[in-house]
C-alpha cells in the first residue's frame, strides 16, 4: 500500500470569486502538515492580495499566466507517484474526460471539492461540505470515497471558539450586512440602498466591506451612509468579525464562510446569492427554514423583490431553524478529512 507523501492543490483566488476556496485549501494544508505532509498551490487565477496569503504560510506556489498555460505545462510539473492532486475551482477544463484522466495515468490520486452534481467523476476522493450534499446523487467511479455532508466542514480553529449568541429581546435591531472579500455582484451596494426603507428596524447597522472589494470608497460615500452616521457603521477587511457577529441580532449575507460563522453564532441570516452555484444552495436552505430569501444577484426587478422579502421576515416574525442547522455543523471537520484521505491512500 502506498503512502500519501505530498498534497498539491490547484485553487484560484481574485476579485472576482474571492479567497473562499483559497483559504479552505489552506487549512487542509495546515491540518496536512500535522502529519508531515507537506502541500504545494498551483494557480492560474491568482491576485496580489491572494498571493500573499500563501507567501505569509510560506506554501510553494506556481502561478500560471492563465488556463493554456496552466493547460501546457502543468502535468510536468507534478510528481510521478505518491501525490494527492487536489482540485478546488469551478474551471470547466478540470472536470473534464481529459483532465482526470491525465492525473489517473499517474500514480497519484485526485481529489475534487465541489457542489457540482453535473459532471463524471473518476476521483479518488470527492468533497462536498455542504448540508445539500446529504441528499443529491452524484456520479463516480465504484472507488471513489465520498466525503459528504458538514460533518467534513473545513474552519478554521478559531471556530472552535465560537459560542453562540445569546438571545435578547429588543425593538430595534444590531444588523450585520456581510458578503465575503470580494462581493463581484455589488450586493453591498444594493443592499445599501435599499436600507432607508426599513431603518426604523434597527439599533445598528454594521457593514463589513471584504479585503478584495473594489467598493469601498462608493459604501463610504454612499447618501444612506453620509447621511446616517450615527446608524451606520462600515469596517474594511476587519480582523474582528466575531466581536462584531457577538453583538449582532440578524445579518444580510451570501452563502459564503460568512454564513456558517453566523451560523455557529446562532445569527438569523437572510440570504442573497453571489453567484449562479449559490443559487441552488440558497433554494435548499431557503426551502428547510435554515435561512429567509431575500433574493438572487441577478435579479431584474431586484428593488421591488428585495424590499418585499425583507419586510415579509420583519413584518411576520419569521422563526428559522437555526438551532438545527448548528446542530449539523462539526467544527473539527478539517482533522475528519485529512484522517480519512490518509487512512484510505
Amino acid at each position: 500500500m502506498s503512502r500519501l507523501i505530498s498534497v498539491f492543490f490547484i485553487v484560484n483566488a481574485n476579485q472576482k470569486i474571492g479567497v473562499g476556496h483559497l483559504k479552505r485549501c489552506m487549512l487542509l494544508a495546515d491540518e496536512f502538515t500535522k502529519y508531515s505532509i507537506p502541500s504545494t498551490f498551483m494557480s492560474f487565477e491568482l491576485s496580489k492580495t491572494a498571493h500573499s496569503l500563501l507567501k505569509e504560510k510560506k506554501y510553494p506556489t506556481v502561478i500560471y499566466e492563465d488556463i493554456s498555460q496552466f493547460k501546457e505545462n502543468s502535468i510536468h510539473q507534478l510528481p510521478n507517484r505518491d501525490s494527492l492532486i487536489i482540485v478546488d475551482t469551478d474551471e470547466a477544463y478540470l472536470y473534464t474526460l481529459d483532465f482526470q484522466q491525465l492525473i489517473l495515468n499517474t500514480a497519484n490520486k485526485l481529489m475534487y471539492i465541489s457542489i457540482k452534481n453535473d459532471v463524471k467523476y473518476y476521483a479518488h476522493y470527492f468533497l462536498n461540505q455542504n448540508v445539500m450534499a446529504l441528499s443529491e446523487a452524484y456520479d463516480t467511479s465504484t472507488y471513489t470515497i465520498k466525503l459528504l455532508g458538514p460533518s467534513y466542514f473545513i474552519l478554521d480553529e478559531a471556530f472552535k471558539a465560537i459560542v453562540p449568541n445569546q438571545f435578547v429581546e429588543r425593538k430595534k435591531k444590531n444588523l450585520l450586512i456581510s458578503f465575503g472579500s470580494s462581493d463581484p455582484q455589488k450586493n453591498t451596494i444594493k443592499i445599501i440602498s435599499l436600507l432607508h426603507l426599513f431603518q426604523h428596524y434597527f439599533n445598528k447597522i454594521r457593514i463589513v466591506v471584504g479585503g478584495l472589494n473594489p467598493e469601498l470608497e462608493t459604501i463610504q460615500n454612499h447618501p444612506f451612509v453620509i447621511e446616517n452616521k450615527e446608524l451606520v457603521e462600515v469596517y474594511y477587511n476587519t480582523n474582528d468579525m466575531y466581536g462584531l457577529m457577538r453583538d449582532t441580532d440578524v445579518a444580510f449575507t451570501s452563502m459564503g464562510l460568512a454564513f456558517w460563522e453566523l451560523t455557529l453564532h446562532k445569527i438569523p441570516c437572510l440570504v442573497l446569492s453571489g453567484s449562479i452555484r449559490e443559487k441552488s444552495q440558497i433554494d435548499y436552505f431557503c426551502e428547510h427554514n435554515y435561512s429567509h430569501f431575500i433574493g438572487n444577484f441577478d435579479d431584474e426587478l431586484w428593488k421591488e423583490q428585495w424590499g418585499k422579502n425583507i419586510f415579509q421576515y420583519f413584518n411576520s416574525q419569521i422563526e428559522l431553524n437555526i438551532d438545527e442547522l448548528y446542530k449539523k455543523v462539526n467544527v473539527n471537520g478539517k482533522t475528519k478529512v485529512v484522517e480519512r484521505i490518509i487512512e484510505t491512500y
